[in-house]
């Protein structure tokens, strides 16, 4: 069923974002598996009596209801699928920037459900100690490549030869990576960009990732900084599930 269709349709989602909306409600900015990033009020949420804002939080898997012909919807219902995933300091912080690159990125009513099921995955792994830098470059490429911007990180872009691991390249954000010499300024190993490809880090491998996917996602999210990034000067234990709600995107 379309989601526009005007009839309540049921979406697998977490919460991205919510902001306050008149006295009681609620605007929620959700990923959900169905339907790629919606948008949707609810109503009276926000009353004392109203058992379902412990629901509407970040980092809850949900199944709602939602219905509405036009880009803002309706919340008609909403359970949970499972408890709250503890999230705290650095992993927290991590996990709001996947949430707020999500918010910047992803085109609204877009089904991405290979999107949604990495999301899952990176919480997952942030919940349970795997390590967070290599956590958030998978998750980065993974994003682009699934909105068009994807690179090859195993063939020249201009001759198309194999990369090869003893050979410098530079990177162009039109076009990809091609051979260069050692003496050019950011020339990177082909070893480095064969380990990217194929998810084997180490130090080296994680900054120069890092640096790649700034530049490739610097024009997608404009001169607006991240806030989600601010967080990660803060002491540690300054921020915690109880308070994620007071980053806001707005």
């Amino acid at each position: 069923m379309s989601i526009r269709s005007g009839e309540p349709v049921t979406a697998t989602l977490y919460v991205l974002h919510s902001r306050a909306y008149r006295d009681t409600s609620a605007i929620i900015t959700a990923l959900s598996e169905e339907f790629g990033k919606v948008t949707f009020v609810a109503k009276g949420i926000r009353s004392k009596k109203n058992a379902k804002i412990a629901l509407l939080q970040p980092f809850v898997s949900l199944s709602a209801q939602i219905y509405g012909r036009n880009e803002l919807k309706n919340l008609a219902k909403v359970e949970a699928l499972g408890i709250g995933l503890s999230l705290f300091d650095t992993r927290l912080y991590s996990a709001m920037y996947l949430n707020e690159l999500l918010m910047r990125l992803l085109p609204v009513e877009m089904p991405c459900p290979d999107i949604y099921r990495l999301y899952h995955q990176a919480l997952q792994k942030l919940v349970h100690g795997s390590d967070i830098e290599p956590v958030l470059r998978e998750f980065e490429i993974a994003l682009l490549q699934d909105l068009g911007y994807g690179m090859e990180f195993h063939s020249d872009c201009i001759t198309g030869d194999e990369i090869q691991p003893g050979v410098f390249y530079r990177f162009d954000l039109e076009q990809g990576f091609s051979a260069t010499g050692n003496n050019q300024p950011n020339a990177i190993i082909g070893q480095v960009l064969l380990n990217i490809g194929q998810q084997q880090w180490d130090t080296e491998t994680l900054k120069v990732a890092k640096k790649i996917v700034r530049l490739a996602m610097a024009p997608l999210l404009g001169n607006k900084p991240l806030k989600s990034r601010e967080l990660f000067s803060r002491p540690a234990g300054q921020v915690s599930n109880s308070s994620v709600q007071q980053t806001k995107n707005e």
